[in-house]
């Protein structure tokens, strides 16, 4: 009989002996159903037969349940393991001067969206109710990864061109001519480094994906657009008094302004 099966299930859970017991009236009873130790006859004394649809109902619920909550736990498993990839940005710094950056972005970004598909396939699940909580909380968990993981690729790229630029002794033209710049981007470079020290320590992708830490790359996001914008404007200053570095690149002039190489363009 399809009940007998059904009361048979290893996924069967304590909630769902209680619905079984109030479907087949047995609230009031000392019939420990859930001990699967039973006869036919027995069964059939609590008129089981009518029920049998519900209790089979039941019974499936707890399988799907059982697989969502599966596949739950390995996303979970997943982000509670998931590490970035922290190297240095200069190979042959040494010790006490070690700067650290990401790197294998696409790596993340695929277990992220393999994630997020699993999620949604959970989330559209008949069977979710139960972990509808703990399935909401993973799903805004790996949405704050993915926010954070895509300003802080914004953030890292910006970073690198920038520290391309006042990066140097701070004496060049351009750091002369952009002090302000200069002086903001260090304050920015300063903290984010100090930043990516305890990343290195502690590589765990989600522990560094917090809400404050998406909202800092949101304001220093703005501040180094802002201070390439103002770059920008002052390349195109020097190509109005140098017509001839109209000729070249941004990045091309900007290596000539970070070690005063202007003249040599002109000459």
């Amino acid at each position: 009989m399809p009940i007998v099966a059904a009361l048979g299930n290893k996924f069967l859970k304590e909630y769902h002996w209680r619905e079984i017991r109030q479907v087949l009236s047995m609230e009031d009873s000392d019939f420990q159903i859930e001990e699967k130790k039973f006869t036919l006859g027995e069964l059939i004394a609590f008129d089981v037969g009518d029920k049998q649809e519900e209790v089979v109902h039941i019974s499936t619920t707890a399988t799907q349940e059982d697989k969502l909550e599966t596949e739950l736990r390995k996303i979970v498993q997943t982000w509670d393991e998931k590490e970035f990839n922290v190297i240095k940005h200069d190979k042959n710094a040494n010790s006490n001067n070690i700067v650290y950056k990401l790197k294998d972005w696409d790596a993340i970004i695929m277990t992220l969206d393999d994630s997020l598909a699993s999620i949604s396939d959970i989330q559209g699940s008949r069977y979710v109710k139960r972990l509808i909580d703990r399935v909401e909380e993973t799903h805004n968990m790996l949405i704050l990864v993915s926010d954070t993981i895509e300003q802080w690729k914004i953030f890292q790229r910006q970073w690198l061109y920038l520290k391309n630029i006042f990066g140097a002794d701070g004496k060049s033209e351009i750091n002369q001519k952009c002090s302000k710049e200069a002086n903001d981007f260090s304050a920015v470079d300063k903290k984010y480094q100090s930043q990516m020290k305890k990343v290195f320590q502690r590589k765990i992708v989600k522990i560094h994906c917090t809400q404050s830490r998406l909202d800092e790359f949101l304001s220093n996001n703005r501040k180094l657009e802002e201070i390439q914008k103002k770059v920008e404007e002052y390349l195109d200053q020097k190509r109005a008094e140098f017509p001839r570095l109209y000729f070249i690149s941004n990045d091309e002039l900007l290596h000539l302004l970070s070690r005063d190489k202007i003249d040599e363009v002109e000459q």
